[in-house]
């Protein structure tokens, strides 16, 4: 288990691990896990954090480890290819409202593809394949209930990532959402209707003499996930009522 509590926020932060092993020996301590002539090793690992998705309660909801002891239960009760079947229903429920076929499949290396194809090649079912990769993108980076989906939506590797990976709405978010509805993504859309929302109650708070308005509301072009600017020009802080 690795926790901790941000310094700024106060927003509490957990991940937990739990292996299963078949056959062999398994011993783990504070310095890692030692796993010896397994037949098979299974990784479960559950993250999260005290974010509630909620400018009336300040975003602040009870620490995650209950709920992720309880994700890592469900999940172990389960086995591995009854998992992967319900990941599968559960994406392609999604995935599969659309087919484009705009011609003959090809076989070709991708990269290969590619270059082709940027080079003026004709090849429509690069074209209907990045297509779907759009959808792909979307699928995973946003769904009910969730947050939407940000400039490096769920990928992102790096500590400081370029525009703090958070949501540029001078055209950037709106970009990423062009393709929910003409491409059967409705329900994608619902997160950043959400986001919305929770940004226009945080930006009324604010008390920053930028985006003071006797008309709607005033947004600077980079956001996080709580309505204020990620380099921190200023937070706003919701007070209910």
């Amino acid at each position: 288990m690795f926790n901790g509590v941000l310094v700024d926020n106060n927003m509490g932060y957990e991940t937990q691990l739990l292996a299963e092993i078949v056959g062999g020996s398994m011993v783990s301590d504070s310095t890692g896990i030692e796993v010896k002539n397994a037949n098979e090793l299974v990784l479960f690992l559950a993250a999260g954090t005290s974010f509630v998705n909620d400018p009336l309660v300040q975003f602040k909801g009870s620490a995650p480890h209950n709920k992720l002891e309880l994700l890592l239960s469900n999940a172990s009760a389960k086995a591995y290819h009854q998992l992967y079947k319900n990941h599968v229903a559960d994406f392609n429920g999604l995935f599969n409202k659309v087919e484009l076929k705009l011609g003959r499949k090809n076989n070709l290396d991708i990269t290969a593809r590619f270059t082709a194809y940027s080079q003026g090649a004709v090849d429509n079912d690069f074209e209907a394949l990045l297509f779907q990769y759009g959808r792909y993108l979307l699928i995973s980076s946003s769904r009910p209930g969730g947050l939407p989906a940000n400039l490096q939506g769920i990928w992102n590797d790096e500590l400081k990532p370029a525009w703090y990976s958070q949501f540029t709405t001078n055209i950037n978010i709106e970009m990423n959402y062009w393709l929910a509805e003409p491409t059967g993504l409705a329900e994608c859309h619902l997160p950043l209707f959400k986001w919305i929302e929770n940004l226009r109650y945080i930006q009324q708070q604010s008390a920053d003499p930028a985006l003071q308005t006797k008309k709607g509301w005033i947004i600077y072009s980079t956001n996080n996930i709580m309505g204020a600017t990620p380099a921190g020009k200023f937070i706003a802080r919701a007070v209910p009522g």
